[in-house]
């Protein structure tokens, strides 16, 4: 009969190897909640009211956002009619009073909130113009490593709290621009469970046929592939929400003229959302695709 193919001891090594990187990666990845981190620009976010979120956790703008819209199970499209305000005579300036004052002058910053009509609206065009993110919000290692910290620490998946500002219920995938992408959520939240499992699986039974049997055989193939179509397909899947979410322009100009402070020329790229969870779990599927590739 045909003979089984016996990996050698670096092979073997580098597979376990790239494969624990590849698990490490999907754990921060998927446990995460910077898939979905819309930019904020000096005019505006692409996805007002939006700070961040994962498979498992949303975070909210906050202060902008209530703490009574956070725990209240709502849709994005809900937050839209929550940041619907008017703008108001001398909201620019007023804004810019804001943020010059707000690290000196609390006090007097409250009294500026307090005085408009619309303090929510002055808020958020008040925290885009002091917390522009740009290009860096995926790029920066020092913020990443500390965002990765915080959902460590604070939005582990399954754990009863949140960090301030988040929420576990997830209906704001429920409708963002009117289409309703939790079915995909749900996919993604397989999809990559089983692309953790599969890596698992297999680092268990390299390990334990090379302790009792002396030898190992090349990655189960039939699990190696499972695991990696799982892998492209869960981070496919994301990708195809996020390019829904840029490509919702209509309903971006509409909200806009509307009253909600975005920016809808960026807010149509879709580059303009993805975050560091988002890549970080492409970088596990890749590192799993080439140890199965050595294999």
């Amino acid at each position: 009969g045909r003979q089984k193919r016996t990996m050698s001891g670096c092979q073997l090594t580098w597979m376990v190897f790239i494969e624990a990187i590849a698990v490490v990666a999907a754990i921060v990845a998927i446990t995460g909640t910077f898939w979905l981190e819309p930019n904020v620009t000096s005019t505006g976010s692409v996805l007002p009211g939006v700070a961040n979120a994962g498979l498992w956790r949303v975070c909210y703008d906050n202060p902008v956002v209530s703490a009574e819209f956070i725990s209240g199970n709502q849709t994005f499209d809900a937050l839209l009619v929550e940041l619907n305000d008017t703008a108001v005579p001398n909201t620019s300036l007023l804004a810019d009073d804001l943020v010059t004052t707000q690290s000196t002058a609390p006090d007097t910053s409250r009294r500026l909130l307090q005085a408009t009509a619309n303090p929510r609206r002055v808020l958020l065009q008040a925290t885009a113009r002091s917390t522009s993110s740009d290009a860096n919000r995926v790029t920066n290692a020092s913020k990443v490593t500390a965002n990765i910290a915080r959902d460590f620490a604070e939005n582990l998946p399954f754990s009863r709290g949140s960090a301030d500002g988040c929420t576990s219920d997830m209906s704001l995938y429920n409708s963002i621009w009117g289409n309703d992408f939790y079915s995909r959520l749900q996919a993604v939240r397989g999809l990559t469970l089983v692309f953790l499992i599969g890596g698992l699986f297999k680092i268990i039974s390299v390990i334990l046929s090379t302790v009792f049997c002396g030898g190992a055989r090349g990655s189960e193939g039939y699990i190696t592939l499972l695991q990696v179509l799982a892998g492209w397909a869960g981070w496919l899947v994301f990708l195809w929400i996020l390019l829904d979410i840029a490509g919702a322009t209509e309903q971006q100009v509409n909200a806009k003229q509307e009253g909600v402070f975005i920016n809808t020329k960026a807010a149509k790229l879709v580059m303009e959302y993805w975050g560091f969870s988002f890549w970080l779990f492409l970088t596990a599927t890749l590192a799993s695709t080439l140890g199965a590739a050595m294999s």
